[in-house]
């Protein structure tokens, strides 16, 4: 099971974020690891760079911090997680502006992805909090 080391995020004046380090359509990014989050969500501004598909679907809401937003929905047709290789994940779209304006006030960089239960628990993840890992692997 491969073992990703991931980054602390310090999160003012107790928390902290994890973050680690992916490809999408080998663009590398860091993404949180927020296993609250119950769907994977990418920056909708990123999503031509990235080079992700909208996929047609219903009218897509979800719920964040700041009430329920209207959301697309695209395909990410390589998402790559240490040496763990996932193909066609569904993703939202979210707009991150304001998810990164709060990271700028910290003094951090903008993130772009959100991993969430979706995909920790298609790659079997664990979190390490105490050694700041990420073990995934693809479920059989």
């Amino acid at each position: 099971m491969p073992v990703i080391k991931l980054k602390q995020i310090k999160w003012p004046p107790n928390g902290l974020h994890l973050w680690a380090e992916i490809l999408i359509n080998n663009h590398k990014l860091f993404a949180v690891v927020d296993s609250g989050a119950s769907q994977t969500v990418v920056d909708a501004q990123m999503a031509e760079t990235l080079n992700l598909k909208p996929v047609k679907s219903k009218h897509v809401v979800s719920t964040g911090v700041g009430g329920p937003v209207n959301n697309s929905m695209a395909v990410i047709y390589n998402l790559q997680i240490g040496s763990v290789q996932l193909q066609k994940v569904k993703v939202v779209l979210i707009d991150f502006t304001t998810i990164n304006e709060a990271y700028a006030a910290i003094g951090k960089k903008k993130v772009h992805c959100i991993l969430g239960g979706d995909i920790l628990k298609r790659t079997a993840a664990i979190i390490n909090y105490q050694n700041s890992t990420l073990k995934v692997s693809l479920k059989k």
